[in-house]
């Protein structure tokens, strides 16, 4: 049923260019027995009231070719896919056609013109009457082939432009849906298929691209399968390393107790304080850290709203400047026309992880620099912001490590706080990433897509 609507759809233009080629050919047939018959009785060539039947067809066809013209026009200006081939097949068309009809008339007409003066006019001599009327007749003659010839020459060279447009159409719509489609699996998109008739002369293309999308997205799943269990692995296994570490000293700190209890009960609540204390500090550590990875494991999906960048960040830098009164934090660089199509509690934590990293940096004093720019990348535009400060650097080992889950250099750290702000970043479709060297800072840029789909802000 719906090859069958396809094939309709297909065939409908140049069913209606061949309705109107034999319409032409009926009115010519038409309106010249009726001219002739006008001229032998003596009548007008024109007869006023054939004038709008005659320039009818060519005016609505003049008017369907400045449509198509328009609309080919208005796809070349905005470079869409196609437009280029699709001129070049409608000057194709036309220039068959002039070349085809305009020998053709000429020959008509330089014969006709002929036949009367060297064989017609010296025949009819020795009939005077009819060789004077034949005469008269001559002039006319010429202007009613040359009238007979541009209404069906004109009309058959508009058709001609119509069947160049119609031809472009139907031969570079599965090339622009092959190039859509195309598109659309490099933004990521492998469930895209492209519909085409099995008659269609490209349907192998269409047929080939649906393979290959099945076999990426079949591959794609396959790894992505294999990256998580990876992950999960790796995970695991830091997450273990880090649960045996507090262990330990909860470990010696039990059999201090103990063996103080076997050795030397009298004395045994010097040790039970301090021993308790370790106790309690590791389990709250413990604590913290599964708290950390149960937030990082069921992170939600972002809500997305509009909501300008400046005051969120303002409202972190505030609260560091206040109880970091050393450190300068400058946020002239943060424009303020700036919106963001994002989950406002999330790009508060991202930005607030990675400040506080940055004054962790500094160590007490020095400089930190924010600023946002737009960039567009490709036909879609990201901002960035940047957030530099001026410490000492990271040394290679932790460049290599930083986002990886569980590393961390601090004493009191998890090492989940830049794997949280990767994956936050990465659910906003976005990128973050570093620069830093040795005695001249770090850099942390993060890069938001600005064309996002926004929930209204209640």
């Amino acid at each position: 049923m719906d090859k069958d609507l396809s094939s309709s759809k297909r065939l409908g233009p140049f069913l209606s260019l061949l309705f109107l080629y034999l319409l032409l050919i009926v009115l010519t047939l038409f309106l010249s027995q009726q001219v002739l018959s006008d001229i032998a009785r003596g009548n007008s060539l024109f007869n006023r009231a054939l004038i709008p039947v005659v320039s009818l067809l060519p005016l609505t066809l003049l008017g369907a070719v400045a449509y198509q013209g328009f609309q080919l026009w208005r796809q070349r200006k905005q470079n869409q896919s196609g437009s280029r081939l699709k001129l070049r097949l409608t000057l194709f068309f036309s220039l068959a056609a002039i070349l085809a009809s305009l020998p053709q008339g000429l020959l008509s007409v330089t014969f006709i013109d002929a036949t009367l003066r060297s064989w017609l006019l010296p025949s009819l001599n020795h009939l005077q009457d009819s060789a004077h009327q034949l005469g008269q007749y001559q002039h006319t003659l010429h202007t009613l082939i040359l009238f007979f010839y541009l209404m069906f020459a004109l009309p058959i060279f508009l058709i001609a432009v119509l069947i160049g447009f119609t031809m472009g159409d139907d031969l570079i719509r599965p090339l622009i849906n092959l190039e859509t489609a195309t598109r659309r699996v490099a933004e990521g998109d492998y469930t895209v298929r492209i519909l085409t008739p099995e008659r269609d002369e490209l349907a192998f293309l269409a047929t080939s691209f649906n393979a290959m999308t099945s076999e990426i997205a079949l591959s794609r799943t396959k790894i992505q399968q294999t990256e998580k269990i990876t992950a999960w692995q790796e995970i695991a296994r830091q997450l273990a390393h880090e649960i045996r570490n507090p262990l330990t000293p909860i470990r010696l700190s039990a059999e201090r107790i103990k063996r103080r209890k076997d050795t030397d009960p009298q004395h045994l609540a010097e040790v039970v304080e301090p021993a308790v204390q370790a106790i309690l500090s590791e389990v709250q550590r413990l604590d913290l850290l599964l708290k950390e990875f149960s937030d990082f494991a069921r992170l939600p999906a972002p809500k997305k709203q509009k909501f300008q960048l400046k005051p969120l960040l303002d409202s972190i830098i505030t609260v560091y400047t206040v109880s970091h009164p050393e450190i300068l934090v400058h946020s002239e660089g943060i424009k303020p026309q700036i919106e963001l199509c994002a989950d406002r509690a999330q790009m508060g934590q991202v930005f607030t992880n990675l400040i506080k990293n940055a004054v962790e940096a500094l160590h007490g004093t020095g400089e930190i620099f924010l600023r946002s720019s737009l960039v567009k990348k490709g036909d879609k535009t990201y901002c960035r912001v940047q957030i530099h400060d001026l410490g000492p650097g990271l040394s290679e080992e932790v460049r290599a490590r930083a986002f990886q889950p569980y590393f961390t250099t601090k004493k009191d750290g998890t090492g989940l706080g830049l794997a949280i702000v990767e994956r936050l970043v990465f659910d906003h479709r976005g990128t973050v990433w570093f620069e830093s060297q040795a005695g001249f800072g770090t850099t942390f840029f993060v890069e938001l897509p600005m064309e996002e789909a926004c929930e209204t802000p209640s």
